[in-house]
């Protein structure tokens, strides 16, 4: 099996603290991630070109295709560990598409060189081909796959052509079959888990009645007909994964002639809704687009998908990350004498160990506590108690007691039995006790 695993470089290029992202991109060496619609950090890459690009939530990972040097592998970026990890490359071949199904833990790809469709397993242990696993060869002379889709709740895979329509079939590759097709071109496709539609751009490239024209759709799973979001095109012919959907948008990217842009429209638009314009990319390409779109928001409302619901018990809430370079744990060197966790905020917090408290657990219960040099220490109900020193009694020995102090001066106190035995047992001590029978 062939798995290349390279060192990360990373190099600083926004200062802040960044408790979570919504969506990232690629351009030609970096990942970029924005968290509200603003740029929070970059993370460069040992790779080039990768396209492509997919968030894997099983292994905390954004996959990708890197295009270097014409020898296109499938490769991921981990965000726990900061390391590149690279899984299938096919030298001189066309990795096009990619998805990934957390159930099965298996990347699909399409190579439209072979006009193939293949799979790879992120199972630790599993015996994968170096050029990874062929699921579904395609006669060249019939079609050419592109991009592909793949759809956990219903156990499917989704690809695109190069000619007009749209293909499935089972993750073993059996039960193949035509989903739709029509006149137009079909590009860029995602499946949503908890809408059950599958969304892709058409692009009719020869219309006769005017220049190239592209609409945004989407497509209930075993539904009859489409629905047309946007009819005019926001996105670019290019035949990368420019698409994305998150719990409650689609993002895109748009080409112009001075720079690449980000396009987001609700996932439940009315038909021909404007789309929003939010982050413009002037010196680089957007090669890829990807949404953090936890499995936990995919199946909320979802009936029978019981595979993926499953899985969220055994996810872990991986802890966001801070720092110029997104690279530290929020709760690193948090909670000075506790444990850390991140809340629904995205914010870390304590549970402090016993004897501590504060927001960090950075004050020790005992700290100035006994007072007069007496000695501190923890009950069994985890509360500070004293051994006073001296002639000190009382809760944090608080009181001074003189060598002759009266009985009487003792009862006035309220001292307990304890002072008072504790001032007994003092060498140097003196005291006269009476008892009234």
């Amino acid at each position: 099996m062939y798995i290349a695993q390279c060192v990360l470089v990373v190099t600083a290029i926004h200062v802040g603290v960044v408790h979570s992202w919504d969506i990232a991109i690629s351009v030609k060496d970096r990942l970029i991630f924005y968290t509200d619609e603003i740029k929070t950090s970059t993370i460069s890459l040992i790779s080039r070109n990768p396209t492509s690009l997919v968030y894997d939530e099983v292994h905390n990972m954004m996959l990708y295709v890197d295009k270097q040097n014409n020898n296109d592998s499938v490769c991921g970026y981990d965000l726990s560990s900061k390391y590149n990890k690279c899984f299938v490359k096919r030298e001189g071949h066309n990795i096009h598409g990619l998805a990934f199904d957390p159930v099965t833990e298996r990347i699909f790809f399409t190579d439209t060189n072979e006009s193939s469709i293949n799979w790879f397993s992120l199972k630790p242990g599993y015996n994968n081909s170096d050029y990874g696993n062929l699921l579904i060869k395609i006669n060249s002379y019939e079609t050419t796959p592109t991009d592909i889709a793949v759809d956990s709740c219903g156990g499917y895979v989704y690809w695109t052509h190069n000619i007009s329509n749209i293909d499935r079939a089972r993750l073993n590759g059996s039960e193949r079959g035509l989903l739709f097709a029509h006149g137009f071109k079909q590009y860029s496709i995602v499946m949503d888990p908890q809408t059950q539609n599958l969304y892709y751009f058409d692009i009719c490239a020869s219309c006769s009645d005017g220049p190239a024209r592209g609409y945004l759709n989407k497509k209930k799973i075993n539904s009859a007909g489409e629905g047309v979001l946007l009819n005019h095109f926001y996105g670019s012919e290019w035949r990368s994964r420019v698409l994305t959907v998150s719990k409650d948008y689609l993002y895109w990217k748009n080409s112009t002639g001075s720079y690449d842009a980000i396009w987001r429209l609700s996932k439940n638009a009315a038909q021909h809704v404007e789309p929003t314009e939010i982050n413009k990319i002037y010196d680089d390409k957007i090669l890829g687009i990807t949404a953090k779109y936890k499995i936990k928001d995919q199946v909320q409302g979802v009936e029978d998908c019981d595979s993926l619901s499953s899985l969220i018990p055994t996810l872990v809430e991986f802890p966001d990350y801070i720092g110029e370079q997104c690279n530290v744990s929020a709760c690193d060197n948090y909670c000075v004498y506790g444990n850390c966790s991140i809340n629904d905020d995205g914010l870390p917090k304590c549970r402090c160990n016993a004897g501590y408290l504060g927001e960090r657990c950075e004050v020790n219960m005992c700290y100035n506590y006994c007072l007069d040099d007496g000695e501190c220490s923890l009950n069994e109900e985890d509360e500070p108690v004293c051994q006073c020193a001296g002639n000190n009694v009382g809760p944090r020995c608080e009181a001074d007691i003189s060598d002759t102090t009266p009985t009487n001066d003792l009862a006035k106190r309220n001292l307990t039995l304890a002072d008072i035995l504790s001032i007994w047992r003092k060498p140097s001590s003196k005291m006269y006790l009476t008892v009234e029978v």
